[in-house]
């Protein structure tokens, strides 16, 4: 089970910035914390930033759209982010924050593996890293959004829940999450 935030401050849609501007790229400028919890939701996935290290299956940025940074000049933890993200399996659970409403989540497994995909503007360059998901949904369709606090998870607790990559073991929140997933079904 994995924990993955999908907001983030992009450095790709400032024009003073010649090595990170890509045209097109929300939010617009001037540079905001975006979220893009809705975009999806919206489109059956789940995405993590960092996009011009290029294709995570390639490690020679292909497919990057600036040169504003690499796989050698990212952080040692954000490498480990990405090479965590872009091992996730298909059929696993994916837990998504919604950084606007503080503890809530929503849940879904994996369809797909890996890819990087982008095709501004409709595809942001922000979410080329990239993995289908199957969000939790109601009878009418809607996404079904999940309380952290119901699940056992600590959003206080900055080892799991403050980070943009987390592997859940612990199976005291993996067995609070299955129990809430059948009960909404």
């Amino acid at each position: 089970m994995y924990l993955i935030r999908v907001n983030g401050e992009t450095s790709h849609n400032n024009p003073k910035c010649e090595s990170c501007f890509v045209l097109g790229e929300p939010p617009a400028h001037p540079r905001t914390y975006f979220n893009y919890f809705r975009k999806c939701l919206a489109g059956d996935f789940v995405r993590i930033g960092w996009p011009d290290v290029g294709d995570l299956t390639a490690r020679n940025r292909q497919g990057a759209l600036a040169n504003c940074y690499d796989w050698e000049t990212i952080p040692r933890h954000v490498r480990d982010y990405l090479e965590g993200f872009s091992q996730i399996p298909v059929g696993s659970t994916v837990l998504m924050p919604h950084k606007g409403h503080s503890g809530e989540l929503a849940i879904g497994t994996t369809t797909s593996k890996y890819c990087f995909f982008h095709n501004v503007p409709n595809d942001p360059y922000e979410c080329a890293h990239r993995i289908k998901v199957r969000w939790d949904t109601d009878k009418q369709g809607n996404p079904v959004l999940y309380q952290a606090k119901k699940l056992g998870i600590n959003i206080y607790d900055r080892s799991s829940w403050g980070h943009a990559f987390h592997h859940f073991v612990d199976d005291h929140v993996i067995n609070k999450v299955r129990a809430a997933r059948q009960s909404k079904r």
